[in-house]
């Protein structure tokens, strides 16, 4: 529905600035007043652990080594020892793991991916949209449908030149549209007042919530690393090594350290 705001401009009833609680207070479970905002929503590696893939993975499991029948064993210690080293204790009751059917996969992604570099030749996401394409059975969109060529046009190992020759290249890339997080208001002093709103995260007053959520982007990069390597023979599909890199160093380094280091660089310079 829409209401007429102060200065006449129609806006959503969801165009409401909250009152939400200071940033350091977000911490742990998600409760009354935090809108869902808590920096338990950000344990990624606890919700993943609660599926069970040994069932899905069995079929295409690597041979046993006869000189070891343990195989199967040391695979479940071994995640179970990254989960009790990586998942905090008071969370661990949370994990009750659901098998997954025989055969059924996994397609994990990290958000980043859906959107394209268009400063220069992204192989990584030609392959994305590919290994996705073929994951979600997608059928090729026919010429009358669509402005761009077919698929079966060009050598899939063949990376387009520039965004628009990629475009043209890729006619699954229409249906998949990389969002930018939050709403985009048409209410000026809405707009307003969410600007004033936002925290610089590398602040010292917000340093409680900084580490904690570090500590969280450190524990879920390393958990899942091990979580994709024991079963990307089966049950989890990912495209590449791009995801292995967003993981080992967009979630395990601090983006402060760098902002700081230019912040210093930018104040030498003047």
């Amino acid at each position: 529905s829409l209401s007429s705001s102060s200065n006449g401009n129609a806006t959503t009833n969801r165009d409401v600035v909250m009152d939400m609680p200071h940033p350091n207070r977000l911490r742990g479970r998600c409760r009354k007043g935090m809108y869902n905002v808590c920096t338990f929503r950000a344990l990624f590696h606890l919700h993943l652990a609660n599926l069970d893939l040994s069932v899905a993975a069995a079929a295409s499991k690597r041979p046993k080594n006869n000189n070891n029948s343990n195989d199967d064993d040391d695979d479940k210690m071994t995640m179970a020892y990254w989960t009790r080293q990586l998942i905090p204790a008071h969370y661990q009751h949370l994990i009750q793991p659901q098998a997954i059917p025989q055969h059924s996969k996994i397609f994990l992604y990290e958000v980043t991916q859906l959107k394209p570099n268009e400063n220069e030749n992204d192989n990584d996401h030609y392959q994305f949209l590919q290994d996705l394409q073929s994951f979600l059975q997608l059928e090729p969109l026919s010429s009358s449908s669509s402005m761009h060529s077919s698929p079966n046009s060009h050598d899939r190992n063949d990376p387009p030149a520039s965004s628009s020759s990629f475009q043209n290249k890729n006619p699954h890339q229409s249906p998949m549209v990389w969002f930018r997080p939050g709403l985009t208001h048409t209410n000026d002093e809405l707009r307003r007042q969410i600007e004033a709103r936002k925290i610089d995260i590398c602040a010292a007053e917000y340093r409680p919530i900084h580490d904690e959520l570090m500590d969280i982007a450190r524990n879920a990069s390393q958990w899942m690393r091990q979580w994709i390597r024991r079963y990307s023979s089966g049950g989890v599909v990912v495209t590449s090594g791009k995801l292995d890199a967003i993981l080992s160093h967009g979630w395990s380094e601090d983006p402060c350290v760098e902002r700081r280091r230019n912040r210093r660089r930018s104040q030498r310079a003047e």
